[in-house]
Parts: structure tokens; C-alpha cells; sequence
């Protein structure tokens, strides 16, 4: 930890890999949980600069992070809380189209030349063909209010199981020390 103005938290935990309808619901989730509860929670009344969740079914890993913030330690007690309002969550039909087709059209936007290069040729090296791409649309379009909630008790049960990190000061780790030393976390301080 070294001389730095601003903060940074990151927590990561197993999930459900890539081509897999679960790992779709994941995606629409960690969609759901940005726009919504995440930058309620994190960002405005935080005070952050932002929040995100993200599923990297690759990595078969859900993550979540907040970066330029001032309560690391609540914004990480926000993430699990994230995932607990989205497994009671009970939306409006409409309400969830919106979410549901938000989240595809984020994965379908256009890409610049070079990111396009750089996507085909990952998909090629990972053997990710048009029907698995369909069939991860096809899940994610069709994703119901009933597996979004699923999704998020499902990550609710690997929260534990993951890694954090967080980029402080030491004001800051003195603020948060009880919290901090209950994770007993494994520290490393740069040089300023």
C-alpha cells in the first residue's frame, strides 16, 4: 500500500462458466446490478466514482468492483448486499424486458476494427462458434425474473469462496483496521 489519494476494491468468486444457460443469468445480473443497485448504493450515496459486476464465464468468475472511493470496506459489504436484494428482486414485466434487453444489446454493440480483430480471434482460439453465441443470446434474452433470482442465491453460496483486494492509503487502512484485520488480510506496501 502506498501514497495514493483515491481507493480501489475488487472482489472475485467462482461462477458458472461460459455456455452455460446459468452463466447467461450471470450476465444479466451483473448487468441489472450496475445500472441499478450498484450505483445507487456505491456510487451516489458512497460516493465513488462507480461501481460494476461482471461475469467472465472464460474464467467461470463473477466479480465485483469499485474504483475512486472513499468506503472500500462498505462498498464491499454493498456487494454482497447486491446480490442479496437481487435474489428477493420482483420486477415489473416491463421493468424486466428493459433489464433483460439492455444486457444483450450491451453484449451486440458494434465494435471498432481493431476490437473485432482482437474478439474473432479470441473466439477462434476458444472455439466459440456461432451456435454457442446464439445459444448464450438465446439464454440471456430469454432469461426470466424467476432466474435472475437464481442466479444471484447461486452466488450468494460462492461469495465466501472468493478473493479480495483492495488499492488503499494508510488513512485509510487505519480508518477500517477492525474491519480489515477480521479479513486478515495478506498486506504489501509500496514504495511512494
Amino acid at each position: 500500500v502506498g501514497a495514493m489519494n483515491v481507493n480501489f476494491v475488487a472482489h472475485d468468486f467462482p461462477a458458472s462458466p461460459f455456455g452455460s444457460r446459468e452463466n447467461a443469468h450471470e450476465a444479466a445480473l451483473a448487468h441489472f446490478l450496475t445500472t441499478g443497485f450498484l450505483w445507487e448504493r456505491i456510487r451516489m450515496a458512497g460516493g465513488a466514482y462507480g461501481a460494476v459486476a461482471v461475469s467472465n464465464g472464460l474464467d467461470s468468475l463473477f466479480g465485483f468492483s469499485s474504483y475512486r472511493d472513499p468506503n472500500t470496506v462498505r462498498s464491499l459489504n454493498s456487494f454482497r448486499e447486491a446480490l442479496q436484494f437481487a435474489s428477493r428482486y420482483d420486477p415489473q414485466v416491463e421493468e424486466f424486458e428493459k433489464i433483460v434487453l439492455a444486457a444483450a444489446g450491451k453484449e451486440d454493440r458494434p465494435l471498432a476494427p481493431g476490437e473485432k480483430s482482437f474478439v474473432a480471434l479470441k473466439r477462434k482460439l476458444l472455439g466459440i462458434g456461432d451456435e454457442q453465441r446464439q445459444a448464450r443470446r438465446d439464454a440471456l434474452i430469454g432469461c426470466t425474473p424467476a432466474e435472475l433470482g437464481s442466479a444471484a442465491e447461486r452466488l450468494l453460496g460462492s461469495f465466501e469462496g472468493g478473493a479480495t483486494v483492495f488499492l488503499t492509503n494508510k488513512e485509510a487502512i487505519n480508518r477500517d483496521k477492525a474491519a480489515l484485520e477480521a479479513m486478515k488480510p495478506a498486506t504489501l506496501e509500496l514504495p511512494d
